[in-house]
């Protein structure tokens, strides 16, 4: 979070320096502005009158991602990025972000087998992570890249296919291979043999994995994850029903879902665990910023998928629905999140 505080003051910088050189604009209107503005206006006033404004504003001290700032910054890249995206800078910046993507797919698939695996009290070879800390980001990351695969289809996209599937096969994570599944359904093209090809990959490793994952030791009693995400969603319901309009404040969850936290979550395996994240970033917004914070981000949501689907670029929309779903059972991150919010950007030289 810190790297992207650093690079959004040396972005608006240089944009500052192109405006005032006359290269540019400072603004281009576009799709997502009046959505985009709402919701900023919304997290900006459930800070001000949160439960403890200092971690409303710049995000609980573990993640940061999430507080006002962070959403500031974002919303400024993706103003700042309007102005400038064209057909090169888009091809470019997914070439980039594949790169990237390969370099952290090669090193969770060595993790896998070993590579690291003295470092950690994790045990990562079962359930990978790479580069990002928690198997389930790991799997959210790839899964919103796996649709640029599709956009060139040859040798090199199929092998890079195949590397990013493996590594998501390896992360075990329910989400993020349903999440997989269901966004390249949006991919297939008609009469394309690549496309059937691949689906039929990811869909298999996606039984595959659902049935990999080791039974836990016998005397051991470890709840399971959904058990525990259904417990604390009632937590979070019910911090709703306290403060209904604008929350208990940007990011507070992890003070707040004490008031509320269900008797039941005493007798789960987690019982001792601090709850930063009500692990639905839906019921996170729910709870923290209220009716107007998730009305608002629901809003955002529909506008930019509708504008997907109106100007048919069924490849940023399953980018983007990969995001949607993975967040429905867990929350965004920073690579995540940079990406729900600069998406939108790539078609507005469509519009």
């Amino acid at each position: 979070m810190y790297f992207v505080y650093a690079l959004t003051l040396i972005i608006l910088a240089l944009h500052l320096i192109n405006v005032v050189n006359g290269h540019v604009p400072l603004f281009k209107h576009t799709f997502l502005d009046w959505p985009l503005l709402l919701f900023l206006l919304s997290q900006i006033i459930s800070t001000i009158i949160s439960i403890d404004p200092h971690t409303s504003f710049f995000g609980y001290y573990s993640r940061l991602n999430g507080g006002l700032l962070s959403i500031i910054c974002y919303s400024l890249l993706y103003w700042i990025l309007v102005v400038y995206i064209d057909q090169d800078f888009k091809r470019t910046l997914i070439r980039l972000s594949l790169i990237c993507g390969l370099v952290v797919a090669l090193y969770g698939i060595l993790e896998h087998f070993g590579i690291d695996k003295n470092y950690w009290i994790q045990d990562v070879q079962n359930r990978v992570f790479s580069t990002l800390g928690q198997p389930n980001w790991l799997a959210a990351y790839l899964c919103l890249l796996l649709p640029f695969c599709f956009l060139s289809p040859n040798l090199l996209t199929f092998t890079l296919t195949i590397i990013f599937s493996f590594c998501l096969l390896f992360t075990k994570s329910k989400s993020g291979l349903i999440a997989a599944v269901i966004s390249l359904l949006l991919c297939i093209r008609k009469n394309n043999f690549y496309y059937y090809v691949i689906f039929i990959i990811i869909t298999s490793l996606f039984f595959l994995g659902h049935q990999s994952s080791p039974p836990p030791p016998s005397n051991l009693n470890i709840t399971p994850s959904e058990d525990i995400r259904k417990i604390v969603w009632t937590g979070a319901i019910d911090l709703y029903k306290k403060y209904p309009l604008f929350g208990t404040g940007v990011e507070t969850f992890a003070y707040t879902y004490y008031w509320t936290r269900p008797a039941s979550h005493n007798l789960t395996s987690e019982w001792e665990f601090l709850y930063n994240k009500a692990h639905n970033e839906y019921f996170n917004y729910l709870a923290t910023t209220g009716t107007v914070g998730i009305a608002t981000y629901l809003f955002l949501i529909l506008t930019v998928s509708y504008q997907m689907i109106k100007k048919r670029q069924f490849i940023l929309l399953a980018s983007y629905l990969s995001i949607l779903i993975t967040n429905f059972s867990g929350f965004s991150v920073v690579v995540t999140a940079l990406f729900f919010y600069l998406l939108p950007a790539f078609i507005i030289d469509e519009t």
